[in-house]
């Protein structure tokens, strides 16, 4: 496919702007409409087709009706890096979609931009592009205007926090892809979870008492079941809300795709707004043992085996997982932590508590809270696993393809709720 001229940005590693924005939904995730990609009569949306002449064996295709527009951009994190370099010495070199090769992965961290196409005598602006599989989250820029994909929506909690970015999910062909992350991907058919949104209360701690919750229940959720469900507690990062992991981190979809293919346990996932606590660790931490899982108990068939309970967290909600860990490793059964951690904590202390729990810890092989990359780097993940291994807790490390962004942590995700819990 021939290369076009686009425009894509530097990565931005910057611990508190990474892209944490929400979107609409309930039961079902936003999925593609639609289009025809042949000169005929265009739908609204995002369609994507298996196409023999693309170097990932699948083309996406992007259409945005706007009758006053004239100019329209597609935005998204649509670059990518190559594998096997010598990543804690290696600035990040970013290739477009046009230049893709197989021993590449996306860095959603990174920014493309590109003109879109007006067809015409419509009102269509179209752009199409060869893409691995994964989800990719994007949006148009209509006269310096960024807006959603109206024909795509995110899932976002209308009484709560938002989200700008759509989302693009495309499959993976074995002929032309070496990796798969097409688990991320919605699953087909009638038999997927729900996600709704709640509100509960701080009791409190915030003037705001009411705060939302984001709640997964697996397909065949049953009130009355006589085994109550496992819980995975989940935070996001920096600037994020509690629909950051069903919309940006493809939660549900990940959680579907798993149960479907009897890979882990129908569970509930519970998402929380931890930005509305200013990163107060104290609060966060009373609010999550006196309210958030107080009220989960009480409302959904829910288990009270520690054994049953988890938390993991992303870059910010890294560090909320590393505090939670440290103030009350035996009232969790396993821990997720996720580009960052608190690399001040005196593991010495307790030791033997912190040993109790599952402990997994991951980051991407291009994420600043791992390796020193000569710029925004605090390697808090490498610090954390120093301090692990010299007071011999043990635990589980992935480092995946990826930097301090949306690509890494729905893998790290993925393995948490295939690997870790309830094993």
């Amino acid at each position: 496919m021939k290369r076009k001229n686009g425009r894509f940005g530097v990565i931005n590693f910057v611990l508190s702007l990474v892209f944490l924005m929400a979107s609409f939904v309930v039961p079902a995730r936003a999925q593609q409409i639609g289009v025809k990609t042949d000169t005929g009569i265009k739908k609204e949306g995002v369609t994507v087709r298996p196409d023999n002449n693309s170097p990932t064996g699948y083309t996406a295709t992007f259409v945005y009706k706007n009758s006053t527009a004239t100019k329209v951009e597609f935005y998204g994190q649509f670059t990518f890096a190559r594998t096997g370099q010598d990543y804690p010495n290696t600035s990040v070199t970013s290739y477009t979609p046009y230049q893709w090769t197989k021993d590449m992965f996306p860095l959603t961290s990174a920014v493309y931009q590109e003109a879109m196409t007006k067809v015409k005598g419509t009102d269509f602006w179209t752009i199409s592009m060869p893409l691995p599989s994964g989800g990719y989250p994007y949006s148009y820029v209509v006269d310096g205007t960024k807006v959603a994909d109206p024909a795509n929506m995110p899932i976002t909690n209308v009484n709560g926090g938002k989200q700008t970015l759509s989302m693009a999910y495309i499959p993976f062909d074995k002929q032309k892809q070496v990796t798969d992350y097409s688990y991320v991907l919605p699953k087909e058919g009638a038999k997927t979870g729900k996600v709704s949104f709640v509100k509960y209360s701080t009791k409190g701690l915030l003037t705001t008492d009411l705060q939302p919750l984001g709640i997964y229940l697996p397909f065949g959720y049953d009130a009355n079941r006589t085994e109550p469900y496992k819980v995975i507690y989940l935070s996001h990062g920096g600037g994020g809300n509690e629909s950051d992991w069903f919309n940006t981190g493809s939660a549900a979809n990940i959680m579907d795709n798993l149960i479907a293919e009897k890979k882990t346990e129908p569970a509930i996932v519970v998402t929380m707004d931890n930005s509305a606590f200013g990163w107060n660790f104290v609060n966060i931490n009373k609010n999550m043992m006196e309210n958030i899982i107080p009220y989960m108990e009480s409302h959904y068939n829910v288990s009270k085996n520690v054994k049953d309970r988890a938390f993991a967290g992303l870059s910010m909600g890294a560090l909320t997982a590393s505090n939670l860990y440290y103030a009350h490793p035996t009232d969790f059964g396993y821990f997720g932590i996720f580009s960052g951690a608190n690399a001040a904590l005196d593991l010495t202390k307790n030791t033997d508590a912190l040993r109790t729990p599952k402990l997994f810890v991951g980051a991407g092989c291009y994420d600043m809270a791992y390796y020193n990359l000569g710029f925004n780097s605090d390697k808090y993940t490498l610090k954390f696993l120093e301090m692990l291994d010299a007071n011999s807790i043990p635990y589980q490390f992935q480092l995946a393809n990826g930097a301090h962004d949306w690509f890494t942590w729905p893998q790290l995700f993925d393995t948490f709720a295939k690997n870790i819990v309830w094993k």
